[in-house]
């Protein structure tokens, strides 16, 4: 399975931290978005989460982190809040995929 999405219970999501790594995102900046609009991705059902160990970023190893859990149609919603730029549409495709 390509590592932009995860099964879970038979259903597909994508996370946050997938989202903002794909786009050149800080991860912080997605989940503002997603809190700021929580309403909107409610829309399209719970707004899921879960912590994970950090093992990227040097300052935040080995803490945990809060991971949103987004499905087909939040990730959508959440991909059409950023702007355009050359890195947001290539992972936009590479998502689609």
């Amino acid at each position: 399975m390509n590592k932009l999405i995860l099964l879970k219970n038979n259903d597909v999501f994508t996370t946050s931290l997938v989202i903002a790594e794909g786009t050149g995102n800080e991860h912080h900046a997605i989940q503002q978005l997603l809190n700021k609009y929580k309403e909107d991705f409610e829309d399209f059902g719970k707004l899921l989460f879960t912590h994970l160990k950090c093992e990227n970023k040097s300052e935040t190893r080995g803490r945990k982190q809060k991971i949103y859990l987004l499905n087909e149609q939040q990730a959508t919603l959440l991909m059409t809040y950023l702007k355009n730029t050359e890195i947001i549409r290539n992972f936009k495709k590479e998502l689609v995929r």
